[in-house]
């Protein structure tokens, strides 16, 4: 398992990263439309503009949108709040979850697919975290 995560082409790489920033988005949209919040058409939209590898860095573009729908036009992803401090705590406990099935099932979390990190030695985890991340941010949001 490991030599064929390690021997994974640029190729499949790039379009596994593409289905993974999709759904991500797609699920970010699903979030708001749940929660009654406007944007998630706004938030669905940017699907369409993935390119392979998210050349055009759609994820980010989403995300910058999706967290100021789902907590305010002054919601800053990277500012000290109790709203981030709260996300980077409940990302911590899930990575560690996932880090460990990752190993259990003979692949490295450090080898990621797009993100690329000294400081991160659980890259894989955020690939698998992005999908299916929203569940923790509606939690969230209905606790704030």
């Amino acid at each position: 398992m490991l030599n064929a995560q390690i021997n994974s082409s640029k190729v499949l790489k790039k379009r596994l990263w593409k289905n993974i920033v999709i759904q991500k988005i797609k699920n970010q949209s699903l979030c708001l439309k749940e929660l009654g919040k406007n944007g998630y058409e706004d938030i669905n939209r940017i699907t369409s503009e993935v390119l392979s590898g998210d050349k055009g860095n759609a994820e980010a573009k989403a995300a910058s949108q999706y967290f100021r729908f789902l907590f305010g036009n002054q919601f800053v992803r990277r500012e000290d709040t109790i709203i981030n401090s709260a996300l980077n705590y409940c990302y911590s406990i899930i990575r560690g979850q996932i880090a460990r099935t990752v190993v259990g099932h003979g692949l490295e979390p450090s080898l990621g697919l797009n993100h690329k990190s000294q400081l991160n030695s659980f890259l894989i985890w955020s690939m698998i975290l992005l999908s299916r991340i929203g569940l923790l941010q509606i939690v969230l949001w209905l606790i704030v």
